[in-house]
């Protein structure tokens, strides 16, 4: 038996609205969160130690795909809030531009450097509070300055110092000390040799007095600073000209010195000598030179000096070179002075030829004298 059309339309009419429910129910998205905490500094909000706007970054652990915030950021109390975050893992990065002058460039000695922290933010949670700890980047200031290009991130390359290098650096004020490692690497294949230094010291300079630099090695030299309780609040950054580092890359050279002239055990007819000079180091600060026991004459980067009015006899010109690192190289020379044409120092020469002169003399009086003998004179003319 047919069912009356009715039901049908019925029927169909009550699919039709059960559908039309379904279809206009609406999923809702995911809560956003929003992460908020204090920018700290040795333990103390930043705000303590600068007055510079804080700067956030924050992509997603798990895609590596950096997202847009909005963050916003209190520099009375350092304070900030990034809202909108959602549920997942997530890499927040914050950096404060404190060093003088303040131009927005990154890693400068002085500023206080981004770390990058992970956030969880679980489902169903609005607020999520992380503290953000950051780190200041320490002042080098010899033997490089590194608020300044220093050269190539993957190697040393022409970054030659002398044995004698000393490091310094501007002091931490909250620092209780500072440690120091330095390690010799091979350059190709990139590898560690050997571990070099490793001390902890409350000194803001060190002088390691490093061997000369194998063929294909190079040194790397880290420093930090740590508080009391020995955590690390400040470390080395330095921006090479291809990006930066944590550390400071070099090679170690040795300074020669050479005395040109007067040659050493040399004789000098002359009380005037000039002596010059040459060293194979570019970073020369002074010259200084002296006679024998007397002081040192500072000649700058001049490699020549005259001395005038020196006595007969014996005597010794030293040399010294003094680079901007503060290293000392040494050089002297011996040599005999004398003016005198008969005897004193070096009269040799003079002794033979005044004997030329003497024989040179005699001869001529005896051949004169065989000569009177040969022709004898005429006799004298009879009486008259």
């Amino acid at each position: 038996m047919r069912k009356p059309y009715s039901t049908i339309i019925l029927v169909s009419l009550f699919l039709i609205s059960a559908l039309t429910m379904v279809t206009s129910v609406k999923v809702s998205p995911e809560p956003l969160a929003t992460v908020t905490g204090r920018v700290l500094y040795n333990g103390r909000p930043i705000s303590e130690f600068t007055t510079m706007p804080a700067v956030f970054w924050a992509f997603n652990e798990s895609s590596g795909q950096a997202f847009t915030i909005s963050p916003s950021y209190n520099p009375s109390n350092g304070v900030y809030s990034i809202p909108n975050i959602p549920p997942g893992e997530h890499i927040i990065s914050v950096y404060v531009d404190a060093a003088e002058p303040f131009n927005g460039q990154i890693g400068l000695a002085g500023d206080f450097e981004w770390t990058q922290y992970s956030v969880i933010v679980p489902e169903g949670q609005s607020v999520v509070y992380q503290d953000l700890p950051v780190k200041r980047i320490i002042h080098l200031t010899s033997p490089v300055d590194n608020r300044a290009e220093v050269g190539y991130v993957g190697g040393p390359k022409d970054t030659y110092l002398l044995g004698a290098v000393v490091f310094r650096w501007d002091a931490i004020p909250e620092a209780a000390g500072y440690r120091v490692r330095i390690t010799e690497y091979e350059e190709e294949p990139f590898r560690a040799v050997r571990g070099v230094l490793a001390v902890s010291t409350s000194n803001v300079s060190l002088k390691p007095n490093l061997p000369v630099s194998g063929e294909n090695r190079f040194y790397m030299f880290d420093l930090s600073a740590v508080n009391s309780d020995g955590v690390e609040i400040a470390y080395l950054w330095v921006a090479y000209s291809n990006g930066y580092g944590f550390d400071y890359r070099f090679r170690i050279k040795e300074l020669l010195l050479s005395i040109l002239s007067p040659v050493n055990g040399s004789y000098s007819k002359s009380s005037a000598i000039t002596v010059t000079w040459s060293a194979s180091d570019s970073s020369i600060d002074h010259y200084e030179v002296k006679l024998d026991g007397g002081s040192w004459v500072d000649t700058g980067t001049t490699a020549s000096h005259t001395f005038l009015g020196i006595s007969d006899g014996s005597h010794m010109i030293n040399v010294k070179a003094v680079d901007r690192f503060g290293n000392v190289k040494e050089a002297f020379v011996s040599f005999v002075i004398n003016t005198s044409l008969i005897g004193g120092p070096g009269w040799i020469d003079d002794a033979a030829l005044f004997g030329l002169i003497i024989v040179a003399v005699l001869g001529a009086i005896t051949y004169a004298v065989k000569r009177k003998k040969k022709f004898p004179l005429p006799p004298p003319p009879p009486p008259s």
